[in-house]
C-alpha cells in the first residue's frame, strides 16, 4: 500500500513539473522588460534570451570600524541582494541604453526608409541606367569651341625665315619659307604644319617663282594668317620669296692665309646643270650639282661678273666695303653736335649684309636688298660689332653716339650770398632775361641782387641749355631768408 502511494505522488509530481514548463514556456513572447530573469557569472548579468548587459560592480560595504553591529550590516547587504526569486534589479544604465539604442535604431529606420524611396524614385527616372559621375566644368572653357578655354594667352607672334639666306643670297634652288611661332597654331591650308604645332614651312620653286611665259618672278610678297590653337586668336606674317633664279649659280668666296701671310682666294660656282661647257665644271654625284672652282693669288680681288644663258650679267663682289653716315656728325671732323633729337646711323655696304640677323635683333632696320643698315639712337651709345658678307669678308664697326641730352637742364643749389639770389645748374645754360653771369661761356651758375627781385618775390626764369632743352622754373625768396626753385615745366 505505501509504495502505490509513492508511485502516485511521483507520477503527480512528474505531471505538475512538465505543466508548470509548458506554462513558462508559453508566456516567453509576452514577457516584459520586468519579467526577464537574469543570472549572475563571472561579475557579469546575462538575459535569459542571450542579450548581455553591461558588467555591474557591487559596491563595498561600509563598514565602521567603531561599531559593534558590522557583521550584522554585512548580512542585511548580503540578503538584500539575494530576492524571494533569485532575481537581481537590472541596472539602470543598461535601461537607459538599450532605449538609445532602441531610439537611434528607430533614427536609421526611417533614413533608409527615405534613402530607398529616393533611389526608387531616381530608378523610376532612368530604370536602366546607373548614375553617373560627371566631371566639373571648366570655369574657362569656350562655349563656342568645348576644346577652347577663355584663359589668357600670351601674343600670338612668329617669326620668319627664307632658306638663301633670308632672300639676300642669290640661289638656283628650291627657297623654303619657315614659320615659327612661339606657341601651337592651327594648320594652314598648303602649308606644312610640324608635329609641334608651332612651325609652317613651304618650298617654293619653278611653278610658283617662273611664269607661263618663262620670266622669273623677281619677288614674292604674301600675307600669311595664323591662328592659335588654344584661343583661335589671329596674326599676319609678311613673307618675302626673293632672289631665285635658275640659271645663276650660288658664289662661295673664301680666303686663306699661309704662313707667310700671303692670302689666296678661292671663288666656287655651283649650279645643277654646267654654265658653260668649257670643262672647268665638276660633277657632284653626291649632291647632283656642278661646281667650279677658282683660286686666285691675293686679298684685293676685283668683283666676279658672270654672263648667264640669257645674256644678263650678275656682279658677285669679293671685297667688303662700309661707309658709316650718322645724322648729327660731321663728316670731316667726325665730331657730333650736342643736340636733344634723335640720331639716324647709316651702315652702308656695296656687299649684301650676311650676318643681318644679329642686327636686326638689336633694333636695326635692313634696306637695299640687304645691304644698308639703318637705325635711330635717342640716348649715347658705342657701336662695336663685325659685319660679314656672303663670301666670308668682314669689317669690324666701331663709332661713337654721343652728345645726345634730351633731359631738361636741372637747379642744383640755391642761396642767397652777399645780398644776391645765386643759383647753379647741372649743365651749361644761355643767360635767362635780367640775370648776370661771372662768365660769358660755359655758364653753369647764375645770380641777381636781392633789390632787384620782384617785389612779390617770386619770378620765373626760363632756361635753355646747350642741348636746346627748355625749361622753366619759379623762384621764390622765403621768409626765412633762403631760395626755393620749383620745375614748372
Amino acid at each position: 500500500m505505501e509504495s502505490k502511494k509513492f508511485i502516485i505522488i511521483t507520477i503527480a509530481i512528474i505531471l505538475l513539473g512538465g505543466m508548470g514548463t509548458f506554462v513558462f514556456a508559453s508566456r516567453q513572447d509576452d514577457l516584459d522588460a520586468d519579467d526577464i530573469n537574469y543570472k549572475k557569472e563571472d561579475s557579469t548579468y546575462k538575459k535569459v534570451d542571450n542579450q548581455v548587459t553591461p558588467p555591474v560592480t557591487e559596491p563595498d560595504p561600509i563598514i565602521d570600524n567603531n561599531s559593534e553591529n558590522n557583521e550584522d550590516k554585512i548580512d542585511d547587504i548580503t540578503n538584500n541582494n539575494t530576492s524571494t526569486n533569485n532575481k537581481p534589479v537590472k541596472p539602470n544604465t543598461t535601461v537607459q541604453n538599450s532605449a538609445s539604442n532602441n531610439k537611434n535604431n528607430s533614427s536609421n529606420n526611417q533614413n533608409n526608409v527615405s534613402n530607398n524611396n529616393s533611389n526608387n524614385q531616381n530608378k523610376e527616372e532612368d530604370p536602366k541606367k546607373d548614375p553617373v559621375w560627371e566631371e566639373p566644368k571648366n570655369p574657362n572653357e569656350n562655349p563656342n569651341n568645348p576644346s577652347l578655354d577663355n584663359k589668357p594667352r600670351e601674343e600670338l607672334t612668329a617669326v620668319v625665315t627664307a632658306s638663301n639666306n633670308n632672300g639676300y643670297k642669290k640661289t638656283f634652288r628650291d627657297i623654303t619659307i619657315t614659320i615659327v611661332a612661339n606657341r601651337e597654331i592651327l594648320p594652314v591650308e598648303g602649308w606644312n604644319l610640324d608635329e609641334t604645332r608651332k612651325i609652317l614651312t613651304k618650298t617654293f620653286g619653278k611653278n610658283e617663282l617662273v611664269d607661263n611665259a618663262g620670266n622669273i618672278v623677281p619677288i614674292i610678297n604674301k600675307t600669311l594668317t595664323i591662328t592659335g590653337l588654344s584661343d583661335n586668336k589671329k596674326t599676319d606674317v609678311y613673307y618675302s620669296v626673293v632672289n631665285y633664279n635658275p640659271d645663276c649659280p650660288e658664289v662661295e668666296i673664301s680666303k686663306t692665309q699661309d704662313r707667310y701671310g700671303n692670302v689666296t682666294t678661292v671663288i666656287t660656282q655651283i649650279l645643277d646643270k654646267p654654265l658653260t661647257d668649257d670643262g672647268s665644271w665638276v660633277y657632284n654625284e653626291g649632291t647632283h650639282e656642278y661646281v667650279k672652282t677658282e683660286t686666285i693669288a691675293g686679298d684685293n680681288v676685283g668683283p666676279i661678273i658672270i654672263t648667264l644663258p640669257n645674256g644678263k650679267k650678275e656682279t658677285f663682289e669679293t671685297t667688303l666695303k662700309i661707309d658709316v653716315a650718322i645724322s648729327n656728325y660731321d663728316e670731316d671732323t667726325r665730331l657730333a653736335n650736342p643736340t636733344n633729337k634723335p640720331v639716324t646711323v647709316t651702315i652702308n655696304s656695296n656687299n649684301v649684309i650676311n650676318n643681318v640677323e644679329e642686327w636686326l635683333e638689336d633694333g636695326w632696320s635692313i634696306l637695299d636688298e640687304g645691304k644698308t643698315l639703318i637705325k635711330e639712337f635717342t640716348s649715347n651709345m658705342n657701336i662695336k660689332r663685325y659685319i660679314y658678307d656672303l663670301a666670308g669678308n668682314s669689317v669690324y664697326i666701331d663709332e661713337k653716339v654721343e652728345n645726345i641730352d634730351m633731359t631738361p637742364v636741372m637747379v642744383t643749389r640755391t642761396k642767397i650770398n652777399k645780398g644776391n639770389v645765386e643759383i647753379r645748374f647741372d649743365d651749361f645754360i644761355e643767360l635767362p632775361n635780367g640775370w648776370y653771369a661771372k662768365t660769358s661761356t660755359n655758364i653753369i651758375s647764375i645770380y641777381k641782387p636781392v633789390q632787384e627781385f620782384s617785389s612779390t618775390n617770386e619770378e620765373t626764369i626760363t632756361l635753355k641749355d646747350r642741348f636746346g632743352n627748355v625749361s622753366q622754373y619759379k623762384i621764390v625768396l622765403n621768409s626765412d631768408n633762403t631760395v626755393s626753385a620749383t620745375l614748372i615745366s
